[in-house]
């Protein structure tokens, strides 16, 4: 079993530079602190100046090794200017954390009035500003990031990580655009992995806390137990295993911080057999095609299929419904759950 004071206590890191979004408060500003105390350079990023102008005189009222950056990570010209801003004070970026975030500004099921509304009263345009911040901003940092670590020195590569939730993998019904913008994030990480580390040497993970008090919700403590909350200590662990992986392998992790523990998530199974497995494959043509140039992963499909086999395969299906005959589409249902298919090996560490 792991434990947090392994990568709390061993391992120092001076003169690398991290820069966090939403580091003002919260889990931003915890681990900003925490890797201060390492040796690190340590970069952040608010929406409200004065807040983050105070929060980085706190961690460090010398100014050396800690920069306020003000940016709104929903605006993508801003988010350029703060990466340029971590750029020109030190000169290189060893890591990026995409931690800002907001739950839903309004409800999405609109149950207020919805007695009275008539049809022609069509809701306004929905308030996005959730999955804008949590979704849309993390992919514009992680372009951003990959950026600057491709011209680290002497070699490329970094480290990416994204706060994600407990709503990565779990529905939300108070917060479903929320936990939709969660999901995307949870995906984004795993589907980018493993061509970052192969092309640039860089690894990009999500860290899903569990009930985390960080003042985004009123009456936090009475809506969980204590036993509900995600620890500090636990909380800390998530990211510093993945900043501190000296072999720098782990990539493409989604990670539930639950109470004390650590929960490595699997993806999702494929349940459909070969069709759904085919999905999970690299199409290398459609990859060049959008990219430029081949990944480069293994398994990848190389090459179209021929008629030949597009007509064999066509073959297998009609002699595969003539020896089932005509089954209705409600006896295909599989009605197999995630909980059902997911091996075992699901690991779980108690920090």
């Amino acid at each position: 079993m792991a434990s947090p004071s392994d990568g709390m206590n061993g391992v120092t890191n001076q003169g690398k530079v991290i820069y966090i979004t939403g580091g003002s408060s919260g889990i931003g500003l915890h681990l900003a602190e925490h890797l201060l105390s390492k040796g690190w350079c340590v970069a952040i990023s608010a929406r409200q100046a004065q807040r983050g102008e105070e929060a980085a005189r706190a961690l460090d009222p010398t100014g050396n090794n800690v920069l306020f950056v003000k940016c709104d990570v929903t605006s993508y010209e801003q988010q350029a200017a703060a990466f340029l801003a971590v750029w020109q004070r030190w000169g290189r970026l060893d890591a990026f954390v995409a931690n800002a975030g907001v739950t839903d500004s309004e409800s999405r099921y609109n149950l207020v009035g919805r007695a009275e509304a008539k049809v022609e009263d069509v809701p306004r345009e929905p308030d996005t500003a959730c999955l804008d911040t949590g979704l849309k901003a993390v992919v514009h940092g992680t372009v951003l990031a990959v950026h600057y670590m491709r011209h680290n020195s002497p070699a490329p590569g970094g480290e990416i990580l994204v706060t994600g939730s407990v709503f990565s993998v779990y529905p939300g019904p108070v917060f479903p655009e929320y936990a939709a913008a969660k999901a995307g994030s949870a995906n984004w990480v795993r589907s980018m992995a493993p061509v970052l580390l192969g092309k640039d040497n860089i690894t990009i993970n999500e860290v899903c806390p569990g009930p985390y008090n960080t003042n985004i919700m009123p009456d936090f403590d009475k809506a969980f137990l204590p036993e509900h909350h995600a620890t500090k200590e636990a909380l800390l662990y998530s990211y510093l295993m993945f900043l501190e992986d000296s072999k720098h392998e782990q990539t493409g992790n989604v990670v539930e911080v639950a109470h004390d523990k650590l929960i490595f998530h699997p993806p999702a199974p494929f349940l459909g057999g070969p069709a759904s497995e085919r999905i999970g494959q690299n199409h290398e043509p459609w990859f060049v095609g959008v990219h430029g140039e081949a990944s480069g992963l293994p398994g990848a499909v190389l090459r179209n299929h021929t008629d030949e086999e597009v007509a064999a395969s066509w073959k297998k299906v009609a002699d595969n419904k003539a020896r089932e005959g005509d089954i209705p589409p409600e006896a295909r249902i599989f009605r197999q759950r995630w909980h059902e298919a997911i091996p075992a090996s699901t690991v779980s560490i108690d920090v």
